[in-house]
């Protein structure tokens, strides 16, 4: 498709690619939504997106940011994976002990900032960032 002028900048709309073949002709001039009514249309394509993180969730591949202490990564077919990060991973697995032993999460928070624990973005770790990082590791590896 061709370039096209919009309230000043030039737009070019996205090259379909693997990752996004799912959804492509997903439109009211698709056949196959033409005769529906829109909440009939965003149901189907709800169902359709739901579908898709379905398939790719029983293929291994992540759809959410990871965790602290792990790392969003692409494996070699292309997929979205989730790997641990060198940096982080081994201070939020002592914090996840530090927890199990009974350290309450502040204090957590308080030594693992002292040990150079930040988040993603370089900011310390809150404590309730540090809460959803020990459950979700907890969740994901016991």
């Amino acid at each position: 498709m061709a370039a096209t002028w919009r309230s000043g900048y030039w737009y070019s709309p996205p090259l379909p690619h693997e990752h996004n073949k799912h959804f492509m002709n997903t439109s009211l001039q698709d056949p196959q939504y033409a005769t529906m009514d829109i909440t009939s249309f965003y149901k189907a394509i709800s169902a359709k997106g739901k579908k898709v993180m379905r398939e790719k969730k029983a293929q291994g591949e992540t759809m959410h940011l990871a965790p602290l202490g792990y790392r969003n990564v692409r494996d070699k077919d292309g997929r979205s994976v989730i790997e641990p990060d060198p940096a982080t991973y081994e201070l939020v697995q002592e914090a996840k002990r530090r927890h199990k032993q009974g350290m309450s999460i502040r204090k957590i928070c308080a030594e693992m900032e002292k040990r150079g624990l930040r988040s993603k973005r370089g900011k310390v770790v809150s404590a309730m960032a540090m809460w959803r990082s020990i459950d979700q590791i907890t969740s994901t590896t016991d």
